[in-house]
């Protein structure tokens, strides 16, 4: 799952720079944070748990408006906060890939949404810096603000409305949908998964977000061969494959392949908050178990994210086992179907992306 691929851009304004700052402010920098990167109040305690000293100064400086990359060096040499230009600039280009700070339209630096910043701490800085109840605290700001931002989209593919391709949108594919997929984009980046880095509420693997875009250069660039390793990976250990895919302006695939668990996906928490299953992310196929295949060993059942399928083995010895599939609740993710070593479970297809083609195999040349 894929919740933030920029974060939440700030609105820019034109304002003059801000004063020099000095000093981090009597109140360690939390008013700072707060006012300028939206950062939510019960996180004050634990500013310096996300922003460092000299960043909290950089955030003053760069203001609500913003100043180009060379003035900030110029006011971090001015005020001894570094000794060189360089040394500034080694800072600012740290504080970018922190989701401290954040290039604007204007090739200026402005402070980032604290959405930003959360994604990159959670993703690499760890848990053990704060108390589990703020941690908590943090998930629920961060998931009430992932509905909000597709509350409408979400609301108008459940009414029936046609999907905007330009829209990234979730929807489940197969194994060999999504390793189709990953062969028609330039680029694959590996990445930690950021919703089971935040919510934690399993121990599937989490280096496995598959993103076609390298925001703030963090991610690992990646082959072809390894990204379809790594889905083969994911399958293998109960985890469904999404598409949050769509269309940049040449008509490129943007977005990733998130391999979900349903214990910590910001979609699956969406579509349950807002009634959406089957919509958020889209549903495209159905199972349909063969009971003339199937041994009824349950390992469907086990995998099953949704709790779709059951298998009754009953108590008179001589009745044999029956499976039965709720359709009701089957997303279509195929998780039971990869799982099944009898091949005794069918995807069958209801209906077609916008993005159909790029799930097929490219045609091979002929001589």
């Amino acid at each position: 799952m894929l919740p933030r691929l920029a974060g939440h851009p700030k609105i820019e304004t034109k304002h003059a720079m801000a004063p020099t700052l000095p000093v981090i402010p009597p109140d360690g920098g939390a008013d700072l944070a707060i006012s300028l990167c939206d950062m939510p109040d019960f996180v004050a305690l634990w500013v310096h748990r996300f922003y460092e000293p000299a960043e909290l100064l950089m955030l003053g400086w760069c203001g609500a408006g913003g100043v180009s990359p060379a003035q900030l060096a110029k006011q971090m040499v001015a005020a001894e906060l570094v000794s060189t230009q360089t040394e500034a600039h080694d800072l600012i280009r740290r504080a970018v890939v922190r989701g401290v700070l954040s290039n604007t339209s204007r090739n200026e630096l402005q402070p980032s949404d604290f959405h930003i910043r959360f994604d990159y701490w959670a993703l690499f800085e760890g848990w053990q810096d704060i108390p589990d109840a703020v941690r908590w605290q943090l998930n629920h700001w961060e998931l009430a603000a992932y509905v909000e931002d597709h509350r409408r989209v979400v609301s108008d593919l459940r009414a029936g409305k046609p999907r905007d391709p330009r829209q990234v949108i979730p929807e489940y594919v197969l194994l060999h949908e999504a390793q189709a997929l990953i062969e028609r984009v330039p680029h694959l980046y590996l990445w930690p998964c950021n919703c089971r880095s935040m919510w934690a509420g399993c121990r599937k693997p989490r280096m496995n977000c598959l993103r076609f875009e390298n925001v703030r250069g963090i991610g690992w660039e990646i082959s072809k061969a390894r990204g379809r390793a790594i889905l083969t990976e994911a399958s293998r250990k109960g985890l469904m494959h999404s598409a949050e895919l769509g269309l940049d302006a040449d008509g490129r695939p943007r977005g990733a392949i998130c391999n979900c668990c349903h214990d910590c996906c910001f979609p699956h928490r969406l579509a349950e908050r807002e009634q959406a299953a089957g919509h958020w992310p889209i549903s495209r196929y159905c199972a349909r178990l063969d009971p003339q295949a199937c041994n009824f060993c349950g390992r469907c059942a086990q995998r099953c994210p949704f709790g779709a399928i059951e298998i009754h083995t009953g108590s008179d010895p001589d009745r044999p086992p029956t499976g039965l599939l709720d359709r009701s609740r089957c997303r279509g993710c195929g998780v039971c179907a990869a799982g099944c070593s009898r091949q005794a479970i069918e995807m069958i297809q209801l209906r077609t992306s916008l993005f159909e083609e790029w799930y097929q195999p490219r045609p091979k040349p002929t001589a």
